[in-house]
C-alpha cells in the first residue's frame, strides 16, 4: 500500500486527538551528541512523525537506527512506500515540529501544500 496526503492527515488527526493540538517536541535525546528529535524511544513514538509512523504501523524497533535522519532517508532504508504529495507534507511537518512549534499549528501550516517548506523562497 502506498500512503498518500489523506493516510498521513488521518494518523496525524489521530495523534493530535492524543496529545493535544498544543503539544510540542521537547529535546530531551542525544543523537551523535546533539540535543535532536528522535522517532522513538525505546519504542515508544516521541516527535511528531515518529507518532504518525506509530499510527501508520511501522513498527517503533525499525526506527532505531534511523535516528538523526530525515523522514525521506527513512522512507528509503525502511522501503515505506509514500507518494511524493505525502512526502512533502511529512518533510514540512518534520520541519516544522523540529522548531518546536505547537503539533496543531505544525499540521496546519504544512497542510498548505506546494513544495517542501525549505525550498520556499529560493530561486
Amino acid at each position: 500500500m502506498t500512503w498518500k496526503v489523506q493516510d498521513i492527515d488521518e494518523a496525524a488527526q489521530k495523534v493530535l486527538a492524543e496529545v493535544g493540538r498544543e503539544h510540542f517536541y521537547q529535546y530531551k535525546h542525544r543523537v551523535d551528541d546533539e540535543w535532536t528529535p528522535v522517532y522513538q524511544w525505546r519504542r515508544e513514538p516521541q516527535c511528531f512523525v515518529g507518532h504518525i509512523l506509530n499510527v501508520l504501523g511501522v513498527d517503533m524497533s525499525d526506527l532505531g537506527p534511523c535516528e538523526g535522519r530525515n523522514i525521506m532517508w527513512v522512507a528509503e532504508q525502511l522501503k515505506l512506500s509514500i507518494d511524493r504529495e505525502a512526502m512533502i507534507l511529512l518533510e514540512n511537518l518534520q520541519l516544522l515540529q523540529d522548531c518546536r512549534e505547537p503539533w496543531g499549528f505544525v499540521l496546519d501550516q504544512a497542510r498548505k501544500g506546494g513544495e517542501p517548506i525549505w525550498w520556499r523562497g529560493m530561486s
